[in-house]
């Protein structure tokens, strides 16, 4: 008797984890109606996760994220399914739910995509206190493992806040060598290399090629503001009167990098007037165009160069 219960058990559980097998090659081919009742029958507890999944992104089933965390949290008490504790954590976090969010993360905290909101998170001091130490920990744990949101966030630390560009080269060269700069998950990466690039002597000419080539193709998300830095990289070093029209032209598409990046050729040559316009112009962007993100400290930082330089 005893070893018939058990061949049943062994028959049920090969059952069991074809069921797994068949819904995820269901899953994987977006014939998600017909993978639902083959992820419940079986026993593999990734099942739950990809449950969870479905009613996340309202996949073969209508969207139902408190759904989606009850099945992403039984996954994660139960049998310690990292990838749903992170879904179930990034799902609070869209709630704007961001300490229970940070908890969650925390518990996950060898996990690749929740060390990047870790990261993220205490960086930028989203409802936590700022830790650059322990952001920077996390988000080079996370770019150990490639994870290309965290490769380039930390990228734009060191190139932007820490003035690193060698230590934001390293990092953005994973992720860009050998690989199509137009494939249009890769461009604004390749943007971000070239500005890399651009802030060393030794690979500047190299930022400008990249530059050049981007801004000469049109369907790219980066064209204006590559066309901004060719330009004005062209006018630094040659003088170039050209690429000041050039710069004029994209500043008059109400383009917040273009406009600042003018007003920085209109400081170099300490031309008082046409700066002034342009702060003016900055001005009213800041207060009537709410798609733009242009904030009063940063005017303020123009209008105080403007009177060094002016008053």
């Amino acid at each position: 008797m005893k070893k018939l219960i058990l061949i049943l058990l062994l028959i049920s559980s090969v059952f069991a984890d074809a069921d797994y097998k068949q819904a995820f090659k269901l899953y994987q081919s977006q014939k998600y109606k017909q993978a639902m009742p083959l992820f419940k029958s079986s026993k593999n507890p990734m099942s739950l996760f990809y449950i969870g999944a479905m009613f996340e992104k309202g996949f073969g089933v209508k969207k139902n994220l408190e759904t989606a965390k009850k099945y992403y949290k039984y996954a994660t008490n139960k049998f310690g399914i990292k990838e749903a504790r992170h879904n179930y954590a990034h799902i609070l976090f869209l709630q704007k739910k961001y300490k229970e969010a940070y908890k969650e993360f925390l518990k996950n905290d060898d996990y690749f995509l929740s060390q990047y909101f870790l990261g993220k998170m205490l960086y930028y001091g989203i409802s936590v206190e700022k830790n650059e130490g322990d952001a920077l920990y996390y988000l080079s744990m996370s770019s150990e493992k490639n994870y290309d949101l965290s490769i380039i966030l930390l990228a734009k630390i060191y190139l932007y806040d820490k003035n690193e560009p060698k230590k934001a080269k390293k990092l953005l060269e994973k992720l860009v060598t050998g690989k199509n700069m137009f494939d249009r998950n890769l461009v604004n990466t390749y943007y971000l290399y070239a500005k890399a690039l651009n802030k060393d002597s030794e690979t500047q000419k190299q930022a400008l090629y990249i530059f050049k080539k981007l801004c000469d193709n049109k369907k790219t998300s980066v064209s204006l503001e590559a066309c901004v830095d060719y330009n004005f990289n062209e006018y630094i070093d040659n003088e170039d009167t050209e690429s000041i029209n050039k710069l004029i032209k994209y500043a008059n598409t109400n383009n917040v990098y273009a406009i600042t990046t003018l007003l920085q050729v209109y400081f170099f040559e300490e031309n008082c007037e046409d700066s002034k316009k342009i702060l003016d112009k900055l001005e009213y962007i800041m207060k009537n165009r709410k798609d733009y993100i242009f904030n009063a400290s940063a005017l303020n930082s123009y209008t105080t160069k403007y009177q060094e330089i002016c008053e």
